[in-house]
């Protein structure tokens, strides 16, 4: 079964980035159809390991997360259906539904745990790992860049030297405008 749902979960996902740029009457019968397989495969779950062993059990984290999406994709099938009906013009409950619709592709990350994406899976987890580093090394950066920003603002900042451009720049006048030149010059712009 993990095998079927993860390649359901994987045509899922294309047909939600086709939906977005090909105008096609059935993908909306054809998002149906997607939302009741999920819907099944959740009931299934719970009939073959049971209520209890399904929300609590080994595998809990994952069965609530399908439950919420499936949840998410059924309010949205609904809202869909309604909307088409009838005149609902509240805009923020079509903006929910909207975020509803988004979740969708959040059924992508089940993909993640089985066995063949376990490699996937790793660089996953290491770049979650590796982003700690990088806020650390992004704070570090910005430290030096405001302390040379600082430095130019009392140095030379105090000429009012201009560039002569169409803007009339002056240079280093304020803390935050060198610390935005300096950044850029750290990027070579």
């Amino acid at each position: 079964l993990d095998a079927v749902s993860g390649l359901m979960i994987l045509i899922n996902g294309l047909t939600i980035g086709i939906g977005e740029d090909v105008d096609w009457g059935g993908m909306q019968w054809l998002e149906a159809v997607f939302t009741l397989f999920f819907t099944f495969e959740l009931l299934t779950k719970m009939i073959v390991n049971g209520c209890k062993d399904t929300l609590f059990g080994p595998e809990w984290k994952w069965n609530w997360f399908d439950g919420v999406v499936v949840t998410l994709a059924l309010f949205d099938f609904g809202v869909t259906r309604l909307q088409d009906g009838s005149a609902f013009g509240s805009v923020s409950f079509l903006r929910l539904a909207r975020l509803a619709r988004l979740t969708r592709l959040m059924r992508l990350l089940r993909v993640l745990r089985l066995r063949i994406f376990k490699e996937l899976m790793l660089m996953v987890k290491g770049v979650i790992a590796g982003l700690r580093t990088l806020l650390w090394a992004i704070v570090l950066l910005m430290m030096i860049i405001y302390a040379i920003s600082v430095f130019l603002r009392q140095t030379v900042g105090t000429e009012g030297i201009e560039i002569g451009d169409k803007y009339d720049t002056v240079l280093f006048d304020s803390v935050d405008s060198t610390m935005f030149m300096v950044f850029r010059l750290c990027l070579s712009d």
